[in-house]
């Protein structure tokens, strides 16, 4: 089935059940969360390792609008050994308490895994499977238009179905855990497939300040010539949130 029609298909199930179930407007609302982390050696080594992000979101109406910037840098004895880079803004708008439209636009810079750079703009569902005040489980189904640059080869375009989840779980008052999955296939290619995870374990030392540990992977079936299909991150810092 053709991507329009499959995304047609799915809309006409959903708008009725968003009918049926009107979520409630959120008053508006602005958050924002710092996470920074810094190593640094000097003596027989000399290692920098820096990894930090910001996200903000915003809350008014049926809309939740949310902004990220992350950044992945580290050099041992003046050679860099880790350079990544993403930015990526998303608008969500609620049919119902349990499902929403979502609208991406992401960019992404990994030059060391063969990336120069790729920007991605897509648009799906987000259906709310567990909303209860300890845990939360979501599943996004959509699909993304990717235009990538890699460092060896020509400019690759591709269309991808996209599939996403997203678990959440008090350990506490505030501590949580947290397991992010997406997959982004080639329509084109089918051994060419995308698929990104972030394990994250948040503890608060105060009501504005924590301990964040996070083990991400990225990984390409397909990658560019001489690169391997694996990347993976364990970063840890502290986060303020304003």
């Amino acid at each position: 089935m053709p991507v329009r029609q499959a995304l047609a298909f799915v809309l006409a199930l959903a708008l009725p059940a968003g009918l049926r179930a009107q979520q409630e407007p959120h008053r508006d609302s602005v958050a924002a969360v710092i996470n920074f982390g810094l190593i640094n050696t000097a003596g027989n080594t000399s290692t920098t390792s820096l990894n930090g992000d910001y996200a903000v979101s915003y809350l008014t109406g049926y809309w939740t609008f949310s902004q990220l910037l992350a950044v992945v840098y580290g050099k041992t004895n003046g050679a860099v050994t880790a350079e990544e880079y993403r930015g990526g803004i998303r608008a969500e708008w609620a049919v119902s308490r349990c499902l929403s439209f979502y609208g991406l636009g992401n960019y992404y810079r990994n030059r060391l895994g063969g990336i120069d750079h790729r920007y991605e703009e897509g648009t799906g569902l987000l259906f709310k499977a567990i909303d209860q005040p300890k845990q939360t489980f979501n599943l996004e189904a959509g699909v993304s238009f990717l235009q990538e640059t890699p460092v060896t080869d020509p400019q690759n375009n591709f269309t991808a179905p996209r599939a996403a989840a997203f678990y959440k779980h008090l350990l506490g008052k505030t501590a949580f855990f947290s397991q992010a999955f997406e997959v982004l296939p080639d329509l084109r290619r089918s051994k060419d497939v995308r698929l990104n995870t972030e394990t994250t374990l948040d503890a608060p030392l105060s009501t504005r300040i924590a301990l964040k540990v996070a083990y991400v992977v990225r990984f390409d079936n397909e990658p560019q010539p001489g690169f391997k299909k694996t990347d993976r991150y364990l970063t840890s810092g502290v986060q303020v949130s304003l």
